[in-house]
């Protein structure tokens, strides 16, 4: 039953794993064994009590995790030390959905500075560090403009794409020259940069927080493309 729990992790790799078990049950040890830590509080469920175990796998990667797993085989369960974030360069750093989101947008308002995009907090993302670029902020750029592309693909959403390459990445200096240079009035062109931002942010953490950090292709066929949220109407 472990192989099979571990096969899954390793398969599909997950962003978070839960495993509920009963509280005091043999399964107890196993579950630290595979580096499974207790959620406090306990859980009662019609009256049993449950302890879920989970684990952060954008945090301790399933790699971090094998490096220290075979510490355990010859000398058992308690010989393994908690598998433990990287510190240092091959840390990743683990955001919360807003601190994500206002990362996104940090990225797209310095497009045009390396410098700035250099201490953007998603350099260190699952997303952009498994790309294994030499080049971070080249990754985070490319990243980006995969998402970029995917709503430019949608033509439901191709104003929006418009509207956030003129206020983003063409250097425009201000949203009223962006509007104008666009030739809508400045509520619309704010009403689709708006909504632009809301489905590139949503697309990015899908990919940031999914089963695997992997890149869009905008190319891809209609069963296969990523899936954005729903357009809503002007």
């Amino acid at each position: 039953m472990v192989h099979r729990i571990l096969a899954t992790f390793m398969l599909h790799t997950p962003a978070w794993s839960f495993v509920a078990v009963t509280s005091g049950s043999f399964l107890d040890p196993p579950m630290r064994y595979i580096d499974q830590r207790p959620v406090r509080p306990q859980v009662t469920v019609d009256g049993t009590s449950f302890t879920l175990y989970a684990h952060d796998w954008r945090a301790v990667t399933i790699e971090r995790w094998m490096e220290v797993g075979h510490l355990a085989e010859p000398a058992g369960p308690e010989a393994r030390p908690a598998a433990r974030p990287r510190s240092g360069p091959g840390a990743l750093t683990v955001l919360t959905r807003e601190e994500f989101d206002a990362a996104v947008v940090d990225a797209l308002a310095a497009w045009q500075r390396k410098d700035l995009l250099a201490t953007n907090r998603l350099l260190r993302s699952r997303l952009v560090v498994q790309r294994g670029s030499d080049d971070p902020v080249q990754a985070l750029r490319q990243v980006v403009t995969e998402a970029l592309d995917a709503l430019a693909a949608d033509p439901r959403a191709e104003k929006y794409h418009r509207a956030l390459l003129t206020a983003f990445l063409r250097g425009v200096p201000t949203r009223e020259a962006a509007a104008e240079r666009l030739g809508l009035p400045l509520s619309t062109f704010r009403r689709h940069t708006g909504r632009g931002l809301e489905r590139v942010r949503s697309l990015l953490w899908d990919m940031e927080s999914g089963p695997r950090a992997a890149a869009v292709d905008a190319s891809a066929p209609p069963a296969t493309a990523p899936v954005l949220p729903p357009v809503v109407p002007d």
